[in-house]
């Protein structure tokens, strides 16, 4: 009985565990990063934060990775560092720029971290942005206000852009939760890459 009990506490536990592990990897591929990232080679090794100089060609690459059998679905996502600024209010963010058509079909539960009325970047206003709880707090925006999103350009310069206030997203990031999701088109402005998008 002894052995019994014992087997079927370690079987329970291990059940658990692989729920546990499983349900973390979903919610990053599904809600975050998607299942794979292509980048060009050296990007993850480059001491800049946000290299913007290792882009690669969005249609290019869209053309060679949507046929493999395997990809069921692919978007471009850009990640660069900026700042929010609304008044006299400004704070620094990480960027995260996405296209609103494909990404959904990348990243499906990162909808789910929307928070009430709050909708894609780039749908509800062509300048929409999503930003963090954190970061909408902490610089007293609400959705429908207008802000300026300001970031270096690929050269360096500091370049800004008007943006209106998508919604805000509840992220369970305890380091990195100043974050702004903003919509591929206005991010390749902002940034002076002349990427087609």
């Amino acid at each position: 009985a002894a052995i019994v009990i014992g087997v079927m506490v370690m079987v329970a536990m291990r059940g658990l565990l692989n729920g546990l592990q499983q349900a973390l990897v979903t919610n990053i591929t599904q809600g975050q990063t998607g299942a794979v990232q292509v980048h060009k080679r050296g990007y993850l090794q480059n001491v800049l934060s946000s290299p913007l100089t290792m882009h690669l060609d969005i249609k290019e690459t869209l053309t060679k990775i949507s046929p493999v059998t395997q990809v069921t679905a692919a978007a471009p996502r850009i990640l660069f560092a900026g700042m929010v600024s609304s008044g006299e209010e400004t704070l620094f963010s990480a960027i995260i720029a996405v296209d609103p058509l494909r990404e959904p079909l990348v990243c499906p539960l990162r909808s789910k971290t929307f928070v009430a009325d709050a909708s894609y970047p780039g749908t509800r206003f062509e300048d929409g942005v999503v930003l963090s709880q954190e970061l909408a707090s902490a610089v007293q925006l609400h959705t429908g206000e207008e802000a300026a999103l300001l970031a270096p350009d690929i050269d360096g310069v500091l370049s800004g852009e008007n943006i209106h206030i998508s919604g805000q997203m509840q992220l369970a990031l305890p380091v990195v939760n100043k974050i702004a999701l903003a919509p591929l088109a206005l991010a390749l402005r902002l940034v002076k890459m002349e990427v087609k998008a």
